[in-house]
Order: structure tokens, then sequence, then C-alpha cells
């Protein structure tokens, strides 16, 4: 893709190669008044530092030549590389908050993490046999996030330059959006995809708060999104989104669809665990795909449960069961 220039800002769109089925991700050199900032850094791994090095040399920059790196989120395929950039340049990364409290103590998050994909996943009625490799396939992704380097919080509204942060959780908790209302451009990471359309994943809470549910909460951030002064979206895989809220109509669209195909089973069968809502909607599940689509089954089963259409019971084994209204 081509560099985009408006009013004296410069965005390098750099395409780095991930391991993931989604492909490539997109990482963006931004430079504005002599500054050289990055959004978003990838996968670790050889490869990825490679582009990276390679999409900053086109535009004339080495690594060195960054002073703040910016994180949409925290996932995987767009943190990796966090290391790497600020040992070469020393320089400032931000993120927000629940990226940090990821990063206070790795391990400890990890362990977490783990234990909490274990009672979900039992608790949405998963057979055991079927989670643990579920969960080992999990394991394989973590070494390709490196955010040890994250230094400080990003709140929501604070400036950073020519930008305003804007907290757009859903598809993670700690999703962030940068935006530039006077030139109509904004950074979204997995927030808005051009064409695809994201699945707001099951989370692990923060501490004394309920576990949020993601696809609730991720259609009342693209609501907020579509109010935005925004004319193009650089995301983090596909091309720029230059008609961002006609996206987000049909992302919303297509969700209500599949709601009322959700309510439609429902109605049929009477009840539901989410594991079955699973195995009804997606065919030859891989345990790497498994999580997956556990998270988009129960997003929707709390989706129509919010409209009214379904309520939520515990059964006898502790398993969540939908219930048709």
């Amino acid at each position: 893709m081509k560099p985009f220039e408006k009013d004296g800002l410069r965005i390098t769109p750099i395409t780095l190669p991930t391991p993931f089925p989604v492909g490539d991700v997109l990482i963006y050199l931004v430079q504005f008044d002599g500054a050289a900032w990055m959004v978003d850094a990838g996968t670790d791994g050889d490869a990825s530092w490679e582009a990276a090095r390679e999409g900053m040399a086109s535009a004339g920059l080495r690594p060195d030549d960054l002073q703040v790196v910016l994180l949409t989120h925290g996932h995987v395929d767009h943190v990796g590389l966090v290391g790497r950039m600020t040992d070469a340049s020393g320089a400032e990364v931000r993120a927000h908050e629940s990226v940090l409290r990821v990063q206070a103590n790795r391990e400890a998050a990890n362990e977490a993490s783990r234990a909490f994909a274990s009672r979900i996943m039992a608790a949405c009625g998963v057979p055991d046999d079927q989670a643990g490799p579920a969960l080992e396939a999990c394991e394989t992704y973590r070494p390709m996030a490196d955010m040890s380097s994250v230094a400080r919080p990003v709140r929501d509204g604070e400036r950073l330059g020519p930008f305003r942060a804007c907290h757009a959780p859903g598809h993670s908790g700690g999703d962030m959006l940068y935006v530039d209302e006077r030139r109509g451009v904004a950074f979204v990471g997995d927030h808005l995809l051009r064409r695809v359309h994201p699945n707001p994943m099951i989370r692990r809470p923060a501490p004394g708060a309920p576990r949020p549910a993601s696809l609730v909460e991720y259609r009342a951030s693209l609501r907020k999104t579509r109010e935005l002064p925004v004319e193009v979206c650089f995301a983090g895989h596909g091309p720029p989104i230059t008609e961002p809220r006609e996206e987000i109509d049909r992302v919303l669209m297509r969700q209500d669809r599949r709601a009322a195909q959700v309510r439609k089973m429902l109605e049929d069968r009477g009840t539901m665990t989410p594991y079955e809502l699973t195995a009804a909607m997606f065919q030859n599940l891989t345990p790497d795909k498994l999580y997956l689509a556990l998270s988009v089954a129960l997003g929707y089963l709390e989706l129509i449960e919010s409209w009214g259409w379904a309520g939520c019971e515990t059964d006898d084994d502790g398993r969540m069961r939908f219930v048709r209204r």
C-alpha cells in the first residue's frame, strides 16, 4: 500500500507476516513535525523484524529514529516487536492500562488466563477432550508477544501528538483508537476491518469486576466510533476503510441477522449451552479455532439475552444453559 499524506502527516503502512489464519498484519510508520512514531508492532520473529526495518528504510528511517510506539490493543499479532523496537530506539511505548496489567507480571497473568480459559470452557459445556487441545493451541502463541517495554498507560480522551485516544472495548478490553480529528483519520487496530467482521473474544474480567459481555460491549463501542469525525480508518489488517460509517452499519446489520438466526435455533431447541451452539454454527473445528468459535457463540447468546430473547441458567453440572424467552 502507498503512503498516505495530508496536511503534514505522512502514514506509511508496513506489512508483516504472521502464522495466523488472518494472514499478514499491518503496522504504521507515522511522521509529523519531524517526529517518527509507530502504531502497533506485529508478531515477534526475524521475518517480521526484517520487514519492519525494510518498511522504515523505504521512508528513509531506521529503527533508532522512532520516538513513540502506540499500541491499539494487546493481542499477540499487534505487540510482538515492541521489545526489539524499543531496544533499537529507546522509544516510549503507550497502551491501554489493561495491557499494562498483563505486563506487570506476565507469568502470573498467563497462568490466570489459562485458568480462566479452562473455567469458561467448562462453564460453556466444552468436553474435556476438546478443551485440553484448545488450551495447548493457545499456548503456542504466547512467545510471539513481547510487551515488556510498555511504559505508560493511555487514558481515554488523552492527546498524543495530533491524536486523541478513544477507548473502544469489545474486540479486546484494551482497544484504543488514535484519532486525528483535524485530518479526519484514525488508527483502529482490529476494532473495524474492511469487509471483515471482528469477533469480540471471551476475556478474563478485571479484578473485582464481572466478566464483560464482549459482543454487547463491542456494539456500543461501534456506535460511538460511528460518531467520530473520521473519513479514513487505518486498520490492523487489510486496506484503509474510506467509508467507516457504512462499514459500521454493515457490521451491525450482519450481527442483527445472525442474532435472529441464533434466536430461531434456541426457539427450536428450547435450551442450549454455548458449546452446543458453537457445534451447530461451526463444522470441523480445529483446536486452535475452538476458543474463537466459542466466543462467537457465547457473544450472540449474551446479545439476545440483553434483548430479552433468552435467559441464562446454571445446570446441575455448573454449565451455562441459555433458554428461550
